[in-house]
């Protein structure tokens, strides 16, 4: 295995870790109480087919579900938890009780597949107020008020990971020739406390795991994209060659802090010009029990390619 792929790991790890300020174990509780409700966020506006979902106790203990970091890409997607400091649940409890948030509109429902944000206060008898976005409704100002404040708190709560993956991709050529195998590398670390198990990519695509490249024309105008300025590749068995650390087995243990560099190969078979290309993956990541923690989605930055005739 090359020095590169070691030094992609360590420092993809490190350099998260380090960024994020990772909290290991939550503080005590030492805040009083400023507000009386449970505050419940949901939304899958950074991709529609996971949601974000944050829930914060009246005493400032949170949880922060984000299925997909397609809305943050060089970030993680996983499970958080912490205490949120006291004047972001001041300010919560304001944009959530004011006049203007519990007198403005709400969505009546939504059709399948689409985009939402939901704030939920339940109040100390379960008693819900549900304030609903779609796409039918603009965004009343109290909602988005309350969103900002939530951002800030979703934000805080980052730096406390509790089970989280990051992914980046390396290594991935700049230009490429039409039918040239060529090599590129995911690297996948673990920036939580706790370790879990990942499907081997050996086996993406067999089950729940899968992982796609998806390249779309940059040189073509918007108006005139298609489907066939487009191109898939699914990634798994046919097209992985080897993992450093290796693999054993059809599973991955990543524990806090480690990480492992997955290298692929394409022909890029496509029609010469320039592309732009994303790595999207869906993950289910395992516990020691071999049950599931979290199923997420993973989407890289994005990769510019140029493909040339043969």
């Amino acid at each position: 295995m090359t020095s590169v792929w070691r030094f992609s790991i360590v420092w993809l790890v490190a350099t998260l870790l380090g960024g994020l300020s990772v909290i290991v174990a939550m503080p005590a509780l030492a805040q009083e109480k400023s507000m009386s409700n449970i505050i419940s966020y949901t939304s899958n506006k950074a991709d529609d087919r996971f949601e974000t979902e944050l829930t914060v106790r009246p005493d400032g203990a949170a949880v922060l579900k984000i299925g997909s970091n397609r809305d943050r890409r060089s970030g993680p997607a996983g499970l958080f938890r912490a205490v949120v400091p006291a004047h972001l649940i001041a300010q919560l409890s304001r944009d959530t009780t004011s006049p203007a948030f519990l007198g403005a509109p709400s969505q009546v429902q939504l059709v399948p597949d689409e985009t939402f944000r939901e704030i939920k206060v339940i109040g100390p008898e379960n008693s819900p107020l549900v304030k609903l976005v779609g796409e039918e409704l603009a965004t009343p100002a109290p909602f988005a008020q309350a969103e900002s404040t939530i951002e800030s708190i979703i934000l805080f709560l980052l730096k406390s990971p509790v089970v989280a993956i990051v992914m980046q991709v390396s290594m991935f050529p700049e230009q490429v020739i039409a039918g040239q195998r060529t090599p590129f590398d995911l690297v996948l670390g673990n920036v939580g406390q706790k370790p879990f198990f990942l499907d081997a990519p050996t086996q993406w695509g067999e089950k729940a795991s899968q992982g796609d490249l998806v390249a779309v024309r940059t040189d073509i105008p918007l108006a005139e994209l298609s489907s066939a300025h487009q191109q898939f590749l699914p990634l798994g068995r046919s097209n992985f060659e080897v993992a450093n650390p290796s693999i054993i087995g059809p599973r991955v243990r990543l524990g806090s802090g480690e990480g492992i560099a997955l290298r692929f190969q394409s022909d890029f078979s496509w029609e010469p010009g320039r592309y732009k290309v994303d790595i999207d993956l869906v993950l289910p990541l395992l516990g020691d029990d071999d049950k599931p923690l979290m199923l997420v989605g993973l989407v890289s930055e994005s990769k510019p390619v140029s493909v040339s005739a043969k």
